[in-house]
């Protein structure tokens, strides 16, 4: 090749390298700006306060008085600083599930019916017995919980204070299947989904008051509602595994769009959805509020396998990647480990659960 033809390509190269540069800033803004371009941030950007080895790290998770309390199979254990004190109850209460009323610890044993009120120095204050198996428990914004059992083939729901002192239990008739519930005290509202199994399969939507007076029944012959949240004006969301919608306490119905996701979660601070969908090796996350409005919007580079939010602050994980978002500021962290749980503590800690470890760490953004 002579001289003025290598010249030539010289040139060539250097005019591409340019437009690349030039182009490649546009590129990352335009990526930045629809939340399409994640950079995963090296692993020890997260500044670890406490780690802790541990056999089991499968239980539910709660923070209560500065302290993350986590239930285990008949008892619990408390983290504090960078230790991990066990308790075990002598009676068989099988897996332990906890929540935070107030400054208090609620444990559930689901199995045996059985609700224990923890208080300081893990004082019982109170216990109350079910009497059934619980299948699903609820907490309103008042503190009020309801339980959902079964016995004789009927389901009940029984609204507790946040003293453990019962206040009221509905029943439903033999051949409705109770499929979720959600309540709020606020607007002395409860909401219900019923599968009829009398004639032909129907879902029905039930909205009562407190009094167990019903408000109002709407029937679905072709979709199933699985799962309802209620926000602060008293609207319910409901998911289905064909659509959401959102029903107002007159029974209208304001919006409806497809729903065709993998992963949800909702945000009682926001009002909002937050929805995961994995397809081709990207996880589309949106966030949707109660007008059907979309607040947020991103890809990420991985499968999402898990959700947590809390107040204004998201927090999503895959197996080897977390991330979280806050202020429409998003940032990716690697992870050596395999992520298997998470838990947003309070305004900037996180508990990261991996095989075998527990890692509190510093976190949001």
């Amino acid at each position: 090749m002579d001289r003025s033809k290598r010249i030539e390509k010289l040139k060539k190269r250097k005019r591409r390298r340019r437009i690349v540069l030039m182009v490649l800033p546009f590129i990352i803004l335009v990526g930045v700006a629809y939340g399409l371009i994640v950079k995963p941030i090296i692993d020890n950007s997260f500044d670890v306060i406490s780690k802790i080895k541990t056999e089991e790290t499968s239980g539910t998770f709660c923070s209560v008085n500065n302290q993350i309390s986590i239930g285990v199979n008949d008892g619990y254990k408390i983290v504090s600083g960078g230790s991990i004190e066990s308790f075990a109850f002598e009676k068989d209460y099988g897996q332990m599930t906890v929540l935070n009323i107030e400054d208090k610890m609620l444990l559930v044993g689901k199995e045996k019916g059985i609700m224990l009120l923890m208080g300081e120095n893990n004082q019982l204050l109170k216990s109350l017995n079910i009497g059934f198996p619980i299948l699903s428990i609820r907490k309103d914004n008042k503190n009020y919980i309801a339980v959902h059992y079964r016995t004789n083939d009927k389901d009940y729901i029984k609204i507790i204070s946040k003293d453990l002192n019962e206040e009221k239990t509905m029943t439903f008739d033999i051949g409705e299947r109770l499929l979720d519930f959600n309540f709020d005290g606020k607007h002395d509202l409860i909401m219900v989904s019923l599968i009829n199994h009398n004639k032909e399969v129907t879902n029905t939507i039930n909205g009562y008051h407190f009094s167990g007076k019903k408000i109002f029944s709407r029937q679905y012959n072709d979709e199933v509602i699985s799962n309802m949240y209620i926000d602060d004006n008293g609207n319910t969301l409901c998911i289905s595994n064909k659509n959401i919608f959102l029903l107002n306490i007159y029974d209208d119905e304001l919006w409806k769009r497809e729903f065709d996701f993998d992963l949800f979660e909702y945000n009682a601070y926001s009002n909002a959805l937050i929805l995961c969908q994995y397809q081709q090796g990207y996880t589309n996350m949106l966030m949707i509020d109660y007008n059907n409005e979309i607040l947020f919007e991103t890809q990420l580079k991985y499968k999402v396998k898990y959700i947590d939010s809390e107040l204004d602050k998201i927090v999503v994980a895959g197996e080897k990647y977390i991330t979280e978002i806050r202020n429409n500021k998003m940032k990716t962290t690697k992870i050596l480990k395999e992520v298997v749980g998470l838990k947003i503590l309070n305004d900037q800690k996180l508990l990261i659960n991996t095989s075998k470890k527990i890692l509190i760490v510093q976190a949001f953004l």
